[in-house]
């Protein structure tokens, strides 16, 4: 896909490697600076603008539409309760607003609004470690890229973010 897309190689990283029992090599996952994959700005643009346009590049599906469409749709329903008995942001807004590791414009669980009021129902973002977030609006056309190392934004500021580019395009 990162070849297909433009993403040089000097672009974008994974994290660490990790031996399962029986000697499979997998990516060390999510959770930690060291795990994952890094990508600069660049390379995260260009994966939003591949998601932007439902999976197709220069005329060529490379990721099936369908997929993208369930990832980017909420998962759970924000009338049912969370279930980690912890109290904290992802138990009480989690459900409603997260389909296969994308946020998405649902209703949050805590206070029955979208997690971007501001935008179309249809907008969401992939988002990494330390604050990195592409949020993709359709409708609009656009992707809205912060590459951030100050650690966890609350929700309502991307929102007052998107609302003013909004009011001003």
């Amino acid at each position: 896909v990162a070849d297909k897309i433009g993403m040089e190689r000097a672009q974008w990283s994974w994290g660490r490697y990790e031996a399962l029992d029986g000697g499979v090599v997998v990516n060390g996952g999510s959770g930690g600076l060291d795990k994952g994959m890094t990508l600069t700005p660049l390379a995260l643009l260009l994966f939003g603008q591949l998601l932007l346009q439902g999976g197709e590049w220069a005329g060529e599906q490379i990721v099936s539409r369908a997929w993208i469409e369930d990832a980017t749709r909420a998962q759970d329903f924000s009338n049912v309760p969370p279930w980690d008995v912890k109290e904290g942001w992802y138990r009480d807004c989690l459900p409603g607003t997260y389909g296969l590791h994308f946020w998405t414009n649902g209703i949050k669980f805590c206070s029955g609004q979208r997690m971007w009021p501001s935008v179309s129902p249809s907008a969401f973002a992939p988002q990494g470690n330390l604050n990195q977030i592409c949020v993709v609006i359709p409708e609009w056309n656009s992707i809205v890229l912060r590459m951030g190392s100050d650690g966890a934004m609350d929700t309502d500021r991307y929102d007052e973010v998107l609302r003013i580019f909004h009011e001003n395009a």
